[in-house]
């Protein structure tokens, strides 16, 4: 967990090369129904591209439950991003006892908005095949040879409504896990090396 911007895919993405996870990323989920061409993905489309907002939970609760259906039993998953709303919580509280997963942890990574914002204004993914990258827009997607472009979810009254909105929803959520005593904090600040580093500590 954290705002846009802290790392969580990042984290997520080393964490799963070294160890074996399978991630089920949220964002990525959303935007690949979103490119389907799906009634349901246009709807999507609409919603995060068009208006700038968040995908209604009910919506995002079906992804999960597909993608946990969708890979095998017993494979350890990092949950990126999600839950983000006490609504969410509530609805992978549902999802886990179906799957009878009652052991896990929850990591909050900790960012000002100020670097979240230089961040996000800086990110840039594949214009072809959507592949995310740190790289500058010069360049081109080392997989498909496609041209590094801004999301389009990145422009700046977008970004700053979303981190409004998550101050305000995802607290809440950040706060119910402490006090059910699985929370993980790490400073989301420093360089992807450090944060690795504390974040492999603190769950060890």
């Amino acid at each position: 967990m954290g705002i846009q911007g802290s790392g969580k895919g990042t984290q997520a993405r080393l964490l799963a090369d070294e160890f074996g996870y399978s991630i089920l990323e949220a964002g990525k989920i959303l935007r690949e129904e979103a490119a389907s061409g799906s009634s349901l993905g246009k709807k999507i489309d609409e919603i995060i591209h068009g208006k700038g907002e968040l995908v209604p939970d009910e919506i995002t609760k079906e992804l999960v439950k597909n993608f946990l259906n969708d890979i095998q039993e017993g494979t350890p998953v990092i949950f990126d991003a999600y839950p983000r709303t006490l609504v969410q919580l509530h609805d992978l509280e549902e999802i886990l006892k179906e799957h009878n997963i009652a052991n896990y942890r929850v990591v909050y990574f900790t960012l000002t908005d100020d670097e979240a914002m230089k961040r996000l204004l800086s990110r840039r993914e594949c214009e072809s095949c959507k592949a995310p990258t740190s790289d500058s827009a010069e360049e081109a997607c080392k997989k498909c040879g496609g041209t590094l472009v801004r999301r389009k979810d990145d422009e700046p009254e977008k970004i700053q409504k979303r981190l409004a909105w998550s101050h305000k929803e995802t607290q809440p959520v950040v706060d119910a896990y402490e006090e059910k005593g699985v929370l993980i904090v790490v400073d989301g600040n420093e360089s992807i090396d450090q944060v690795y580093e504390e974040l492999k500590q603190k769950l060890a």
